[in-house]
């Protein structure tokens, strides 16, 4: 999924790359170094930003060594660590596209719970104080506040139960065969999705169906950008008429 956001394809991968839990350190090299291979290699929403001269930036905490972002797409080139976004917010120097990672080691708060076999994570509230911080930060500002789009969202659903089956999607590529055989003309389990604007109305919801891509779709509508796969070039956009 954090591939398809900016890509429009995981390259034919299915599995991630790395194991969660660390013990197949060697097999994860190797892994990722096939990931590298076939996922690096395609085109990003980044290098259509870079190309058209639109500012963009990765925020990611130090913990986490090195964005996952970067690590998927093999996208090391204008990265920060998270604090600095609210630095170059308070001076009005963030780019036109920014992407914020939480903290997925340690005390992480991506939303992850705590757990007896990953006790090193934090709790789900610790997620929900980050984006709080975010979003109080961008309302007080005079400058952003009006101009900002801000997308909460997930590269998964949290385990729960969805009792709507997957609908059908236009593969990235047409009659691709991925890792398994899968030909990625599915999607998956439904994971949630909030957008905070001055331009969106209070209790608004949209139950239209939209997918990883729509962000992808939407961002080349709106700088006026080549779509990357099948898959963005007919999803829908965020924009309703």
């Amino acid at each position: 999924n954090r591939a398809f956001w900016h890509a429009g394809t995981s390259g034919g991968k299915v599995i991630n790359p790395i194991d969660e839990d660390g013990e197949k350190i060697g097999e994860d090299v190797v892994d990722m170094a096939t990931w590298a291979k076939d996922v690096w290699i395609q085109p990003t929403l980044f290098g259509k930003m870079k190309a058209a001269g639109i500012s963009y930036g990765i925020y990611s905490p130090f913990e986490n060594i090195v964005p996952l972002t970067s690590l998927i797409h093999g996208e090391f080139e204008r990265t920060h660590l998270f604090d600095t976004f609210f630095l170059h917010l308070d001076l009005h120097q963030l780019p036109q596209y920014v992407f914020l990672e939480p903290q997925f080691l340690f005390d992480n708060n991506d939303q992850h719970p705590y757990s007896l076999t990953h006790p090193e994570r934090g709790t789900v509230m610790l997620g929900e104080e980050l984006i709080l911080k975010v979003y109080d930060a961008i309302k007080k500002s005079d400058h952003y506040r009006d101009r900002t789009l801000f997308i909460i969202t997930h590269d998964e659903h949290g385990g729960c139960y969805d009792h709507e089956p997957p609908p059908s999607a236009i593969p990235p590529v047409p009659g691709m065969s991925g890792q398994f055989g899968f030909p990625f003309n599915r999607l998956g389990l439904r994971v949630p999705m909030v957008m905070v604007s001055s331009y969106i109305q209070p209790n608004t919801i949209i139950n239209d169906l939209h997918d990883h891509t729509s962000f992808i779709k939407t961002a080349c509508d709106k700088w006026n950008l080549q779509s990357l796969t099948d898959r963005d070039r007919n999803a829908a956009s965020f924009v309703t008429p």
